[in-house]
């Protein structure tokens, strides 16, 4: 940000100190659609009066991030968030789209944020969440190249229907979002065959059946198996 106050402080502009900070806010609420703020290198997902004031006494702290939403890109954005939200509000932002997908993330069991079994573009998916903090390079770059597709970033505009490319990204949050529920199925899969129990048992009523089937086994606990 320090860049851009100079900037602005400088002939032909002659803006005075202080009140650059003042202009810059005003461009930011103005055009905060197609702008990241970012505070020490770190995305501010919501960009409250507090953070102005910081960013007033310490610019040097702060950088910006700028997106051109024409064209293509903003056909993938509108698109984003119909299919995310449902709906698209006027004058939504990036945040409309990066808060459900990082609370999505967030709440994730561990296993599946560390599991290798999943589909190797499913895995590409968790991983550019985990891995990209530019909220912008994520859900126009390496999450569409991630899906198999072209970035949506640069010169050269992806040609591809956005919606071809989200109907591949819901598929594979889906299939993270199911990657722990699918674990228990089949560990409770494996016990019901271990132990001859029916298949199509839900859990509670596998664990009855057992409890109801190896009643009083404990009275045999000085056994010893037979060699």
């Amino acid at each position: 940000m320090t860049d851009i106050y100079s900037l602005i402080e400088k002939p032909p502009y002659g803006v005075q100190k202080g009140v650059s900070s003042l202009i810059f806010v005003a461009y930011y609420l103005t055009n905060q659609r197609s702008l990241a703020l970012y505070e020490s290198e770190v995305f501010c997902p919501l960009v409250t009066q507090e953070v102005f004031e910081i960013l007033a006494k310490r610019p040097e702290l702060f950088s910006v991030e700028a997106f051109d939403f024409t064209g293509i890109r903003a056909d993938l954005f509108n698109s984003y968030l119909e299919k995310l939200i449902g709906k698209v509000p006027e004058e939504s932002t990036l945040l409309d789209i990066v808060k459900p997908l990082a609370k999505f993330i967030a709440q994730l069991p561990q296993y599946t944020l560390s599991m290798k079994t999943l589909d190797s573009q499913t895995i590409a998916v968790r991983d550019a969440f985990q891995n990209t903090q530019s909220p912008m390079k994520l859900l126009f770059e390496t999450l569409p190249q991630a899906c198999g597709y072209p970035s949506y970033v640069g010169t050269d505009l992806n040609t591809n229907n956005p919606n071809d490319f989200l109907n591949e990204l819901v598929r594979h949050l889906n299939s993270l979002n199911k990657a722990y529920e699918n674990l228990l199925k089949n560990f409770k899969d494996q016990l019901a065959s271990a132990l001859k129990e029916p298949a199509d048992l839900n859990l509670a009523d596998l664990r009855t059946a057992i409890a109801q089937k190896y009643a009083g086994l404990e009275k045999f606990k000085d056994l010893k198996p037979l060699s």
